[in-house]
């Protein structure tokens, strides 16, 4: 019995690890996952970092869109603003005790400033915020989002 259990632990151990993958990207990268992603699917870009108390309180908010149903797929990318010196002792280890389901990037890009009016003109800089995509119609959220406020932003955002 505990022969089994032991290999039933070693086989899964893997397959956690696996949903935790974070793909380093620059913003170069970034800029052709959104270009990429132009379809009927409401896209959300959540910027975070580990670091920020409202990102990390807001998280399971975004990982709750996985069950929730609304007129057209979602699909949310957490986008960590954490260095990418820390990426393996910070970054790593709060994935995996925080078992994010949706996608993870690390933009490890250093100069802020050369690409943050990119995402959005009156963009301060601060975080959390998030970028809404969905056909020719975008939105930018420079705030922590509490309680059901996310789902009525995005049911107020998809409405024609």
């Amino acid at each position: 019995m505990f022969c089994r259990l032991f290999f039933l632990i070693l086989f899964l151990s893997p397959l956690k690890l696996l949903s935790q993958k974070v793909s380093v990207i620059d913003f170069a990268q970034f800029q052709t996952i959104m270009n990429k992603n132009q379809n009927d699917t409401l896209y959300l870009y959540n910027f975070w970092a580990t670091w920020c108390a409202p990102c990390v309180k807001e998280l399971p908010i975004f990982e709750a869109l996985k069950n929730q149903k609304f007129n057209t797929p979602v699909q949310v990318y957490f986008v960590s603003l954490d260095f990418k010196k820390s990426y393996k002792k910070q970054l790593i280890p709060f994935l995996k005790n925080k078992n994010l389901q949706w996608p993870v990037y690390l933009l490890a890009e250093p100069n802020a400033n050369s690409w943050i009016d990119k995402i959005n003109k009156d963009w301060s800089g601060a975080i959390p915020a998030t970028l809404m995509i969905h056909s020719n119609k975008n939105s930018f959220y420079e705030q922590a989002f509490e309680g059901e406020e996310l789902n009525k932003t995005i049911e107020t955002f998809l409405k024609p």
